[in-house]
C-alpha cells in the first residue's frame, strides 16, 4: 500500500460550521470551473472526470461529529484524486455487484486518510467519501 503525500493542509477547526465553510469554498472553486456537475480530472483514471456531487449526499447521512472529521480532509482528497498515480485498493460493492470501489490512500503531515471513489455500471466515477485511517 502506497500513500500519496499531499501538500494541501488539513482544514483547521473543531466546529462543523467553521470546517464546512472552508470545505464549501474549496468545492465552489472547483464548481466554478465546470459548466454542469462539478468534477475534477484524475491522473489515475487517464484524465476521466470524477464527479463530486455524490460526496455531499453521502455526507448528509452522517452524524455532525463524523461530518466534521471527514470534511477536514476534503482539500487533501481533491489533491489525491487529481494527482495520485498509485494503485488503489479495489473492491466490489457487496450490496451491488455492478459497483466497484477504489480506495486511494493519502498522507497529510503525520495523518493517514482514505479517499473512496465509486464506479457504477455506466462507468461514471463518483467521489464517495474521505475519512481518516
Amino acid at each position: 500500500m502506497q500513500a500519496w503525500k499531499v501538500k494541501a493542509p488539513i482544514i483547521p477547526g473543531k466546529s462543523y460550521k467553521s470546517v464546512n465553510k472552508i470545505a464549501r469554498a474549496l468545492f465552489h472553486e472547483v464548481e466554478r470551473k465546470t459548466k454542469r456537475k462539478a468534477y475534477i480530472r484524475s491522473k489515475y483514471f487517464d484524465k476521466q472526470k470524477v464527479f463530486l456531487s455524490f460526496f455531499w449526499d453521502h455526507l448528509a447521512g452522517k452524524r455532525p461529529r463524523d461530518r466534521t472529521r471527514r470534511l477536514k480532509y476534503f482539500g487533501c482528497a481533491l489533491e489525491v484524486i487529481r494527482d495520485s498515480q498509485f494503485d488503489p485498493d479495489v473492491a466490489t460493492n457487496p450490496n451491488n455487484k455492478l459497483e466497484t470501489f477504489y480506495r486511494f490512500h493519502g498522507q497529510a503531515a503525520e495523518n493517514m486518510f482514505v479517499v473512496q471513489i465509486k464506479k457504477d455500471k455506466s462507468e461514471a466515477l463518483e467521489f464517495m467519501s474521505v475519512f481518516p485511517k
